[in-house]
């Protein structure tokens, strides 16, 4: 007898003839008999059933599948194939991960309880000597203070303008749409540090365009923008505006666009106007993107470098310090590497808690559309 084939699964469990397909097709060949059995492998009494091709009918043995262990057995290696092929992709960018993230970091925990001066592999265990310095430093709570508070406005500010620009831009309520979209994106096309240098000239007392343009209108008595403690916070969060706002609003816009149309138009249909249309509409369905806006924006406060770097040098009397540039003048300037892995170890942890704090606070269920 030929060797039967399981093709199909039935819930009966009596012998059945029917009909070979083939003879649809004018040629009448012998029937086939279906036998039913019991599967020990499904589930539900379930049964297999089983072709047998009568013996000289001219019909060929369906031979078994011989890849996949024939029937169901053949799922299980078919997901353990995709996942070997999706380690297999995943495998180079763990790796890379791996050695330029996570060891890294490893070794800068390790010595941050060290004292190291960054030119010899000889390190001088000090364990939490490091740590109860940086909590009595003056200098590391007033760059906290000056970080903290360019996230805050800058948090406050971007999104606020960002999601201003892209309603106005995606709604059509200014003329030239393409034009504003290009122009307030402009900014991400420059670096950082040439951004810098460009409103270092521009907030020139002397020269800058700025202060010549407020001179138009009869002001003389115009502060040194870059040279007072008061001014320079503001300048310093004015700048980093001026450079993200393009971004966010780019992302705002995306996230706008996947709006269907028929939302607005059956608010529309209500009666609705656009503050209205903004409130039930556009501003609940981006709540996702004001997950990611957010951390992105207190990643973005806490790492501020740059700006700050090249444009005041973290004064006047340090009233522009950020936790990085005063790592970095730790590390680079000072030579005191295992002092300024702490305060870098410290400024993670912060990052790390916050934005983990800030997903907490922004939970809720996703709005599908």
């Amino acid at each position: 007898m030929p060797k039967p084939q399981e093709i199909a699964v039935a819930s009966p469990h009596q012998p059945m003839i029917e009909d070979d397909p083939s003879q649809h097709a004018g040629h009448r060949q012998a029937k086939y008999i279906t036998c039913c059995l019991p599967d020990t492998h499904q589930t539900h009494d379930h049964a297999a059933c089983l072709y047998y091709p009568p013996a000289g009918s001219g019909h060929a043995e369906i031979q078994p599948d011989t890849e996949t262990g024939g029937g169901g057995a053949g799922l299980p290696m078919k997901l353990q194939t995709s996942a070997r092929a999706g380690w297999l992709f995943v495998l180079p960018a763990l790796l890379f991960y791996l050695t330029f993230l996570i060891v890294p970091y490893a070794l800068a925990f390790g010595v941050s309880f060290t004292k190291w001066r960054g030119v010899s592999m000889h390190l001088e265990w000090v364990g939490l000597g490091n740590f109860q310095r940086m909590f009595a430093d003056p200098f590391f709570w007033k760059s906290l203070y000056n970080t903290a508070f360019f996230t805050a406005l800058t948090g406050l500010i971007v999104p606020v303008m960002a999601l201003y620009f892209a309603v106005a831009v995606t709604r059509k309520l200014v003329a030239g749409a393409r034009v504003f979209r290009i122009t307030f994106f402009f900014p991400n096309l420059i670096s950082q540090v040439a951004i810098a240098v460009l409103w270092w000239f521009a907030l020139n007392p002397e020269f800058g365009i700025l202060s010549n343009f407020l001179r138009l209108f009869g002001l003389s008595d115009l502060p040194s923008w870059l040279g007072d403690p008061h001014w320079a916070r503001y300048c310093v969060v004015a700048v980093k505006v001026w450079a993200a706002v393009g971004f966010y609003m780019v992302l705002y816009i995306s996230a706008i666009e996947g709006i269907p149309d028929d939302y607005y138009h059956a608010a529309k249909m209500d009666g609705a106007g656009e503050w209205q249309c903004f409130r039930h509409v556009t501003f609940p369905l981006l709540s996702e993107m004001m997950k990611v806006t957010g951390v992105f924006l207190l990643l973005n406060g806490f790492g501020t470098f740059d700006l700050v770097r090249i444009m005041t040098d973290g004064g006047p009397d340090r009233a522009t310090e950020t936790l990085a540039t005063y790592i970095y003048e730790t590390a680079f300037e000072l030579g005191k590497y295992g002092y300024a892995t702490t305060i870098a170890m410290s400024l993670f942890f912060i990052t790390f808690s916050l934005a983990l704090l800030s997903l907490w606070l922004q939970r809720r269920d996703a709005v599908e559309y």
